[in-house]
């Protein structure tokens, strides 16, 4: 007896969650927060030599050690989640860029230019971002589930737009309004 009362309690509180999730999931969201970053974080790593060509050779290596596919590396994370009808989105932005203790001044001027490059991947991701939330603010209300599709979108079209941008410059190695040609 004591069995089936404790079964059937069990069955009603499943019963609860199921429709509090689907609540949930059929819930509108009808106001958009979100917080950027104004600036960039900066992520640096060593790398010696004080020739250029000693520096690209330690450049090479250092970033092979790391997992790094390239020299500088523009990360973007978009953090969201719901309270009641507000969706809260936060973007963050790293950008991973190699440092020299060097005085030479041709490591010099390829350390600036490739910050000049990531600066430019970070420019157009917040850019996308602003204008794509903007979008989405103007479809509101919608529901969590369509929220993360279109949050699922945007990172879909930044990742898009960052590969044309490498693909475009070389990843920084043709000269661009932006920044000088990096000294590949």
């Amino acid at each position: 007896m004591k069995l089936l009362f404790l079964g059937s309690i069990i069955i009603i509180i499943l019963i609860i969650i199921i429709i509090l999730y689907k609540y949930k999931m059929k819930s509108k969201i009808s106001k958009i927060i979100t917080h950027t970053i104004n600036k960039p974080i900066f992520e640096f790593y060593n790398v010696e030599g004080n020739t250029y060509k000693i520096f690209k050779k330690n450049l090479d290596d250092q970033r092979k050690k790391m997992a790094l596919n390239y020299q500088g590396y523009t990360q973007w994370r978009i953090d969201w989640f719901t309270e009641n009808t507000i969706l809260y989105i936060r973007l963050f932005i790293i950008i991973y860029l190699p440092k020299s203790e060097s005085n030479n001044n041709e490591i010099k001027l390829y350390l600036d230019n490739l910050q000049c490059h990531e600066l430019v991947h970070y420019k157009l991701d917040i850019n996308i971002f602003n204008k794509e939330i903007k979008k989405l603010k103007e479809k509101l209300p919608l529901t969590e589930k369509k929220c993360n599709n279109e949050l699922n979108k945007i990172l879909k079209k930044m990742e898009k737009e960052n590969i044309n941008l490498d693909n475009m410059t070389n990843h920084g190695c043709i000269k661009n309004k932006y920044c000088n040609t990096i000294n590949c």
